[in-house]
């Protein structure tokens, strides 16, 4: 089974900007979203990112979140870790991106603790990884899982 992952380099992108996102992933200046070299590094960006965001939220819920469509909150906090990450290579760090990070760090502490909620159903409270697709919510896992493969 694949691995599934919140976020891609296209919602980056889309958030930030091409030329944001080249500027910090680039690190040999090639000019190329697409190179090799910038593709490695914006992946291994996103997978740092969502394991640090997994290890709050696997306090309150089962990772990774199955539910579709995810969070709008949870791609937000993995978008904002990833580029932080990113910004924290041989470029320049980044202001702006610092204080997201520290917003989302913020904020999945609260995940973590109880006071902020996915809007998903909280599997200490009797739920589980839902998958909603069409009006269909599924509680089983293994279900959920199988369902996602048959989705995509």
């Amino acid at each position: 089974m694949a691995t599934l992952h919140y976020i891609t380099s296209a919602d980056l992108v889309q958030r930030y900007g091409e030329d944001q996102v080249l500027t910090l992933a680039d690190e040999e200046r090639t000019d190329d979203i697409a190179s090799p070299s910038v593709v490695l590094r914006i992946e291994r960006a996103i997978e740092g990112a969502e394991g640090e965001v997994n290890g709050y939220v696997s306090r309150r819920y089962d990772v990774p979140v199955i539910s579709v469509p995810l969070p709008r909150q949870l791609v937000d906090i993995v978008i904002d870790v990833t580029m932080w990450k990113l910004c924290r290579g041989p470029t320049q760090e980044d202001d702006g991106l610092r204080m997201r990070y520290k917003d989302a760090r913020k904020t999945l502490e609260g995940i973590a603790s109880g006071t902020i909620s996915l809007g998903i159903p909280d599997p200490d409270a009797g739920g589980g990884n839902f998958v909603t697709t069409t009006g269909i919510a599924t509680a089983d896992r293994e279900r959920a899982k199988k369902n996602l493969d048959q989705i995509f």
